[in-house]
């Protein structure tokens, strides 16, 4: 019985010594340069990583070169079906028709894709500016699709109302996702 209540003090030590170890160096050891930087390079693509981040990179050009010609119907094809169930084609091209300066002045360069499983982080920059954004495409029934970020916009069901939300929010100043 007395060795059960030693228990608790011995694993709350090997949990003190196993941190301890954790400091990614031995002891005296400085990091590598001092500038903070990591020396860590990921390990290269697989084959099939890599199809999948350039379909992720052909997706986000086709949605973005279709959002910046106004072809809202043809981009509300390429939104991830959940979303396409509680935004419909109609309020999806009366709002983003309404809202004309976050879309056909706004041609987007992809400059980075990273690809986690089913989802991928598409970072783009307007061509000829210094506006940098994130999206997120999801890769669902075989092909990459578009989520938009901010679905609360989009609560009501009332196009004025949703494209009075869009305005109100400044979403139609610059490429937020909406």
């Amino acid at each position: 019985m007395r060795d059960l209540k030693l228990i608790p003090a011995s694993l709350a030590a090997l949990a003190v010594v196993g941190l301890a170890g954790c400091s990614g160096g031995t002891a005296g050891e400085t990091p590598a340069s001092g500038s903070g930087q990591s020396s860590y390079s990921p390990p290269p693509l697989t084959p099939k990583q890599m199809v999948m981040k350039a379909g992720a990179q052909e997706e986000a050009v086709r949605f973005f070169t279709g959002y910046a010609a106004d072809k809202f119907s043809a981009t509300w094809n390429e939104l991830t079906p959940d979303i396409r169930e509680r935004i419909s084609r109609k309020v999806w091209v009366r709002v983003h028709a309404a809202c004309k300066p976050a879309s056909s002045a706004q041609q987007r360069t992809v400059t980075a894709v990273t690809v986690f499983g089913d989802s991928a982080i598409v970072t783009s920059t307007v061509v000829g500016g210094t506006e940098t954004t994130e999206d997120i495409f999801k890769y669902v029934h075989g092909k990459w699709r578009f989520t938009p970020k901010d679905m609360t916009i989009y609560r009501s069901k009332s196009v004025a109302a949703v494209i009075k939300a869009v305005k109100a929010a400044g979403l139609c100043t610059s490429w937020k996702g909406f």
